[in-house]
């Protein structure tokens, strides 16, 4: 990595807020109740490595934000798919709308950037 990369992508981090810590907090356990109940086979296992590093470096880039937003975008369709396969299931129902939810929050992290 050249050091002007390097440059250019730590001068792009910004300090966490209050508001984005809880944003990321709220993702990470969502994707943890996700792993638990095994609704949708998708990798969580990359967004929550983000969502970690957020918390333990205390700082973001916008990049990263846009990727939990776009997880969260797939994530939201795979689970309508899955709920129109399965009206019934009120547990899916709960499981899109808080996805959706958390996309919104996400998307007002980004348009606060």
């Amino acid at each position: 990595m050249t050091t002007f990369y390097l440059f250019h992508f730590l001068a792009i981090m910004a300090e966490l807020t209050d508001y984005q810590r809880t944003v990321i907090l709220y993702c990470r356990e969502f994707i943890n109740e996700l792993r638990q109940r095994d609704f949708i086979s998708m990798d969580h296992d990359t967004y929550d490595a983000i969502l970690l590093l957020m918390l333990d470096r205390g700082e973001f880039g916008p990049g990263m934000f846009r990727e939990v937003e776009q997880y969260l975008n797939d994530l939201s369709g795979q689970l309508l798919m899955a709920y129109s396969r399965e009206p019934q299931n009120t547990r899916l129902d709960s499981l899109y709308r808080r996805a959706g939810s958390l996309r919104d929050m996400v998307a007002g992290v980004l348009n606060g950037v």
